[in-house]
């Protein structure tokens, strides 16, 4: 980067919310654009996005962001789960490739120097409760390199992010709209602390109490597999036990982490 004209910087903040404060203090421009190092995007995105802003109707603005055409069946699963709104004003934007005018950036705090994922959130949250407008644009593409390509890499990478996302859904509970997701975490919870529970107890109550509470586990994201699964439609729609199994192994991934999170330095490499 540096042979090729870069201003870089070094930091020693512990996660990437602190590192794109410390970017963002460097930075003498009124728009800020946010990209990761495992993201692709086009070469017209920077300016697109700034155009969007200049007009100042939006006080950030993100595209759709995709799976590499050419990753695994895991890939291409997970990639299913995005949330991808018809509406031009999201709910969040993806942080890792975002633009967004400094004086909200600004008016907001940035981001969460603190969180170890889920910064992204934490950001569009406070703009959108603080009367900012987000802008979803289509034309806006990214690739994700950082999917995970198996489930072991799934399995980890949810392990670790799980935690935080709770976090960030109870700090903005009732404010943005995160009731149905934090919702679905706690049934989730009960149903496994029950199945568990349930084990613990085999001896005297028998199977009927840990097997109905694994079913009705199974159920939601049999589910959400299902409606994931009607929501993609062609080609690229991925195979219904594909999807089954990736949606499976992320819920109990995010549902464990919230008892056994995974520490920071046991995060694979492409899920940073």
């Amino acid at each position: 980067a540096q042979r090729h004209g870069a201003r870089v910087l070094f930091s020693d903040e512990r996660c990437v919310g602190g590192v794109r404060n410390h970017g963002a203090a460097a930075a003498a421009g009124e728009i800020l654009i946010f990209v990761d190092a495992d993201t692709v995007i086009g070469p017209g995105w920077p300016g697109r996005a700034a155009r969007i802003l200049d007009r100042g109707e939006a006080a950030a603005v993100g595209g759709r962001v995709s799976a590499p055409a050419d990753g695994t069946w895991v890939s291409a699963a997970y990639d299913a789960l995005r949330s991808r709104p018809e509406s031009e004003r999201p709910a969040w934007l993806p942080g890792c490739c975002l633009a967004l005018r400094r004086d909200a950036f600004e008016a907001v705090g940035g981001f969460d120097s603190e969180l170890e994922s889920c910064e992204d959130l934490d950001l569009s949250y406070p703009l959108r409760s603080g009367g900012y407008y987000l802008r979803l644009d289509p034309g806006l593409e990214a690739v994700h390199l950082g999917d995970p390509k198996t489930l072991r890499e799934l399995w980890r990478g949810e392990l670790w992010r799980g935690r935080e996302a709770l976090r960030v859904d109870l700090r903005w509970l009732g404010r943005s709209g995160t009731a149905p997701g934090l919702l679905h975490s706690v049934a989730r919870l009960s149903l496994l602390a029950a199945t568990l529970a349930g084990l613990g107890t085999l001896v005297i109550r028998g199977l009927v109490w840990p097997l109905a509470a694994a079913v009705l586990l199974a159920g939601l994201s049999i589910g959400r597999a299902t409606l994931l699964s009607l929501r993609h439609t062609g080609r690229d729609r991925p195979g219904f036990l594909r999807l089954l199994t990736v949606v499976s192994v992320y819920d109990l991934a995010r549902t464990v982490a919230m008892l056994l999170p995974a520490p920071y330095h046991r995060q694979s490499q492409g899920h940073s």
